[in-house]
This record gives structure tokens, C-alpha cells and sequence, in this order.
């Protein structure tokens, strides 16, 4: 069925593509980040992502528990060096997440932009803003 959204989920989190060229990484109520839970994720989004390089959501919900160990890793260097993730877009409800995200996010700078954000919409139109970019862009 064309357009039908994609899903797979895992012990911490549903991921989506929700059409060419986007992923949504939706962790559950009370996931706990950490690599393990990282490194599944990540496998998950590269079945899904397999198509081609795509935009990634990632909401962090209220209950989210972040592993200090999680913040000692580069989890996004496998795509950043392959080119298979063209803008990331994390959304977390509270702002020591949303803190801790900007300054993992800083400390390992990835070949894509990456943005940090308190609601989901803003971040979805500013991942679609980055991905009509790209498609305007000669090839």
C-alpha cells in the first residue's frame, strides 16, 4: 500500500517512516537511554531507513531516563559518516532533557544539522524545511 507508514518497534522506542525520506524515533514513556537501547535503535533505523538517506525525529517524553554511559558515545556516527541521516530534529518535553541533548550534541558534531526543540510541529516543519532544501539542491 503506497504511502502506508512503516513501523518498528523496539524495547524503548517506535520507529516510523512516515513517507520517503522520514524517520520518526518516538521513545516510550519511561524508556531508559541507554547504549544497549541506543545500538537497537539504531539497527532499527537502518531497516527502515535502507531506502536512502532520510530527516530523524526523536521525541524524548517526560518520563525518559537518560544512562550517563549513553552520553560517552557517538551514537549517530555510523550515519553521519555514511550520509544516511540528512537532519535531526530532538523533542524533549523537559529542559534538563532538552539540556542534556544540546550538549551531546555539541560534543559530537555530526556532518548534518541537528536542532533541539520543546514541540514536535516546530520540529517537523523545520526537518521539512531542511528536506525541501535538499531536494532543491542540483545533484
Amino acid at each position: 500500500m503506497k504511502g502506508a507508514v512503516e513501523c518498528i518497534g523496539t524495547a524503548t522506542a517506535r520507529i516510523e517512516r512516515k513517507a520517503p525520506g522520514t524517520l520518526e524515533m518516538h521513545y516510550t514513556e519511561r524508556a531508559r537511554f541507554d547504549p544497549a537501547s541506543c545500538q537497537e535503535n539504531f539497527r532499527a533505523r537502518q531497516r527502515l531507513g535502507k531506502a536512502g538517506a532520510y530527516t530523524l525525529l526523536v521525541t524524548l517524553p517526560e518520563g525518559s531516563v537518560v544512562d550517563a554511559d549513553a552520553t560517552n558515545v557517538d551514537h549517530f556516527r555510523t550515519e553521519s559518516t555514511l550520509r544516511s541521516i540528512i537532519a535531526l530534529a530532538v523533542v524533549a518535553s523537559r529542559a534538563e532533557l532538552r539540556s542534556i541533548a544540546k550538549f551531546y550534541l555539541r560534543y559530537f558534531s555530526q556532518s548534518f544539522p541537528a536542532r533541539v526543540f520543546d514541540d514536535v510541529e516546530e520540529a517537523r516543519a523545520w526537518l521539512n524545511e531542511v528536506l525541501a532544501n535538499v531536494d532543491r539542491q542540483p545533484k
